[in-house]
């Protein structure tokens, strides 16, 4: 293979980690956001009476709950997200060294590129 044509095969490798690593870094956000809802809303419904009338919505509806057990189902949701933000900055470190590799491969063929005079 040429070297231009290895340049081209890594710069394609390289636009296509950066933006998996952008989608990565943006739903790491997004699960950070939600992970803070969801602990808000735990405090303040563990702050209420337990008899207190809770609802939980459903699509378009809402579903009256006890409020141990809405809690419950919160909390349930909040280990599910953390583990997918564990997953997800795991993914983002191997989108980065895949970044950084590239880009080092990138320079290595344009040195060579240039210490040839193409």
């Amino acid at each position: 293979m040429s070297e231009q044509q290895q340049l081209i095969a890594l710069q394609t490798k390289l636009t296509q980690s950066s933006r998996a690593l952008s989608q990565s870094l943006s739903l790491t956000q997004a699960n950070r956001q939600e992970q803070a809802k969801g602990r808000i809303t735990i405090s303040e419904l563990k702050a209420l009476p337990p008899t207190t009338n809770a609802y939980r919505s459903s699509g378009r509806m809402f579903i009256k709950e006890n409020l141990p057990e809405l809690v419950t189902t919160i909390e349930g949701q909040l280990v599910k997200v953390d583990e997918m933000i564990i997953k997800l900055e795991d993914q983002s470190k191997y989108l980065k060294q895949q970044v950084k590799s590239a880009e080092g491969n990138m320079n290595e063929v344009i040195a060579q590129m240039r210490s040839k005079g193409v």
